[in-house]
C-alpha cells in the first residue's frame, strides 16, 4: 500500500519559519517528499487550485497549521475569493481527509471569529507545538504518534522519543554515585582490617609472607619497562563536520539574498548585496545550528535542515528588538 501525504495548510505571513521547521521533521520521521508545503512545491505559472487539489488527493492528513496571526489574516482574507486556505479546508473535508489543527505555542481562535462555512473547524481537537521550555522535540514525537494511527499514513521510518525528565535521571544517578560510595568504603575497610591482621601475625605465615616477597620484588622490578621505551599515543584531533551553506540564499519573507563564505572551523561571512555584512559560526555539540550577526542590524540563530537545502530560524532586530521568524532556501 502506497503510504499517503502530510498535507501542511498555513498562512505565509504567520510564522512561515516554524512550518518549514516542522516540514523537515515529518519528512526526517517519514521520507522525504512526505510533507507538502505550498510555498516549496507550487511552481511559478502553474494553477494554484489545481495543484492543491491533486496533493490533497493524494494525502491522508491535512495539518492546519494555526499561529499567532492566523486570526488576523483570516479576517483581511474572508471575502477573498482567492482564500486559499479556505479552499484546502473545504476540499479536504470534501475528500473525507482527517483534518488536524495545530497551534503554536498556545495560539486561541476566539469565539467571535466568523469562519463562516467553515464553523466545524470549532469542533476539531487541536494539537499545539511549541519550542519554549524544550517542548518542541515531545510535541513532535506526539504529533507524529497522533499521525501514525492514520492508516493510510503509517509508522514512521525513524521514531523521535519524548524527551526524558531531568528528575528521574537525577534520582537514578544519585542511588548509583550511594552505591558505588558504599561498595568502595565496604571493601577499603576489608582491605584495611585483612592487611591489619596479618601484620600482626608474627608466626610461621608472616614469615612465609615475607619470604615470598622478597622473591616477587625483584622480578618485577626487572620486567618493569624503562620508561624512556614508553609509547604515549598522540592526541587524536577531531574534525566536526558541519552542513555546507557556502552559495546563496534567498529569503522566503523578503526575498533577501544572503551569498555565504564558508571556512572549515565551522565559521563563515555573510555579505548581503544592499542589505548588510556579517559573521557567523556554528554552535558547538550542535552541527546543524549556527549564530549569525549582521553589522548594524541584528543577530540571530538559525537550523540547516537535514537535507541542506533548507535554513529555518529567528533573527532580532538590534533597534526596534522584534523576533522575525525566515526560512531560506538555496538559491542554485
Amino acid at each position: 500500500m502506497v503510504k499517503k501525504k502530510i498535507f501542511l495548510s498555513y498562512r505565509r505571513g504567520d510564522r512561515p519559519g516554524y512550518v518549514a521547521r516542522l516540514q523537515d521533521e515529518l519528512e526526517h520521521h517519514f521520507g522525504d517528499g512526505r510533507a507538502f508545503r505550498d510555498v516549496d512545491d507550487i511552481e511559478g505559472g502553474t494553477s494554484w487550485r489545481s495543484v492543491i487539489e491533486q496533493n490533497l488527493q493524494e494525502a491522508g492528513a491535512l495539518l492546519l497549521i494555526i499561529g499567532p496571526n492566523w486570526e488576523s489574516i483570516w479576517k483581511a482574507r474572508q471575502s477573498d475569493p482567492d482564500n486559499y486556505v479556505a479552499y484546502e479546508l473545504e476540499y479536504a473535508k470534501r475528500l473525507d481527509i482527517p483534518i488536524i489543527p495545530v497551534t503554536l505555542g498556545g495560539t486561541e481562535i476566539s469565539h467571535q471569529l466568523d469562519l463562516g462555512s467553515l464553523s466545524w473547524l470549532r469542533e476539531k481537537q487541536t494539537y499545539d507545538i511549541s519550542d519554549k521550555q524544550g517542548r518542541w522535540k515531545s510535541d513532535v514525537a506526539g504529533l507524529i504518534r497522533l499521525l501514525e494511527k492514520i492508516e493510510s499514513i503509517g509508522q514512521a521510518v525513524t521514531t523521535v522519543k519524548d524527551k526524558p525528565q531531568n528528575t528521574s535521571t537525577t534520582s537514578t544517578g544519585n542511588r548509583k554515585t550511594i552505591w558505588l560510595v558504599t561498595a568502595f568504603l565496604v571493601i577499603g575497610v576489608g582491605i584495611y582490617l585483612f592487611d591489619r591482621d596479618q601484620e600482626s601475625d608474627i608466626g610461621s605465615f608472616g614469615e612465609t609472607k615475607k619470604t615470598i616477597l622478597a622473591q616477587v620484588e625483584p622480578k618485577m622490578t626487572q620486567t618493569r619497562p624503562d620508561a624512556a621505551h614508553v609509547q604515549i599515543p598522540k592526541k587524536q584531533t577531531i574534525t566536526k563536520d558541519y552542513p555546507d551553506i557556502n552559495g546563496t540564499w534567498k529569503s522566503q519573507v523578503d526575498d533577501t539574498l544572503y551569498i555565504v563564505s564558508q571556512k572549515d572551523d565551522g565559521s563563515f561571512t555573510v555579505v548581503s548585496p544592499g542589505y548588510a555584512n556579517g559573521s557567523g559560526r556554528f554552535i558547538a555539540h550542535m552541527p546543524r545550528k549556527f549564530e549569525v550577526s549582521m553589522e548594524g542590524v541584528g543577530r540571530g540563530e538559525f537550523s540547516v535542515s537535514h537535507t541542506d537545502e533548507r535554513i529555518v530560524g529567528w533573527f532580532l532586530d538590534a533597534e526596534t528588538n522584534q523576533q522575525t521568524y525566515d526560512t531560506l532556501i538555496k538559491v542554485e
